[in-house]
């Protein structure tokens, strides 16, 4: 098949979503896929557009191996491996919250929340420190903890009161 062939049946594949029609396409033509950066650059950005973003990084460095100067190669390599680490952030957070349901502990919820202010959703982690604090009040783990996370949010005060609660354990 001529590469100009396998390129527009790859755009084909990914224009219908075709998931599985993409992967079983670029299986059946790895080797030639695999010595033209456009081909190369092709199968791995269409896979990143169908959701497949971890299938599409090697081939998309594959074609930046072939052609470092293309800034196409490191611009579809980025946004596949944000694509992939969007997904994965997204899967550790269910993994921290089915740990918090399983057996509830101030490590998971820290994560948690951690990974929450990451993606811009502060107020469900800081809620979800509040309500671990308070059921333990006495612990000075979580009152440092939670003032630093304050401090993250910049609820300066609050945090220093936290911190001077925290001392008055000693």
């Amino acid at each position: 098949m001529k590469i100009a062939d396998l390129r527009d049946e790859l755009i084909r594949l990914a224009d219908a979503e075709d998931s599985q029609g993409l992967v079983s396409f670029i299986s059946t033509f790895k080797a030639e896929i695999l010595l033209d950066f456009q081909a190369a650059w092709d199968a791995g950005w269409s896979l990143s557009r169908v959701g497949r973003p971890e299938d599409g990084i090697p081939l998309l460095e594959r074609a930046m191996d072939m052609n470092p100067d293309d800034a196409r190669g490191s611009y579809g390599l980025a946004l596949a491996k944000l694509a992939a680490a969007d997904r994965l952030m997204q899967e550790a957070v269910d993994l921290l919250r089915t740990s918090i349901g399983i057996k509830d502990s101030w490590g998971a919820r820290y994560a948690l929340a951690v990974q929450l202010l990451k993606s811009e959703r502060g107020d469900e982690g800081e809620a979800l420190l509040r309500e671990a604090v308070k059921s333990k009040p006495d612990s000075k783990i979580r009152l440092e903890e939670f003032a630093d996370y304050l401090d993250d949010r910049g609820k300066l005060q609050e945090a220093q009161e936290l911190r001077d609660q925290a001392v008055g354990l000693d």
